[in-house]
Formats: C-alpha cells, structure tokens, sequence
C-alpha cells in the first residue's frame, strides 16, 4: 500500500485502472496502444491527447481528475503520491 502525502495527488499505477482509463480512451477515439494495463507511452500520449481537447495542459498520469474525466470508477490500490509518479 502506497503513504498518502498531504496535497499530493494520488497517481494510479495498477493494472486494472490503467486498463480501464485504456478503454474509456479507446472508446473515445484516442489510441493509448494495446489494452494492456501497462501506463507506456502509447497511453501517455493518449492521455495528453484527450487533455489537449478538452484544452487542458496535464501531466500524462492516471489520477482523480483524469479517472472522473472518463467516469472511470477509482481503484483502491495501485496508488502512489505524484512526487514519485515518473510519467
């Protein structure tokens, strides 16, 4: 289990979130590479991607505001602070 640092956004790094924004992304027209539940550089860019139409600049991670921008349901593991996230 990841520590929660006060004010730090929690980043989603398991393979059951990364895969469901994966398919919320899919779903939505923007390749994030093979449904794989594997945070790459295919899903980053798809990630920044679907930002940049919303006309949003954002890191490429999988955290709160991306999860409930795809009304994708939070995960309870996988967490790390995003001080730690290297995407």
């Amino acid at each position: 289990m990841a520590m929660s640092m006060p004010g730090a956004s929690t980043i989603y790094t398991d393979h059951d979130t990364v895969l469901a924004v994966q398919t919320a992304l899919k779903a939505k027209s923007f390749d994030p590479g093979p449904l794989d539940g594997v945070m790459g550089p295919k899903t980053a860019a798809a990630i920044t991607a679907y930002w940049a139409t919303k006309g949003v600049s954002r890191a490429p991670v999988v955290d709160a505001a991306l999860l409930h921008a795809l009304n994708v349901p939070v995960s309870s593991g996988g967490r790390v602070p995003s001080m730690w996230a290297t995407w």
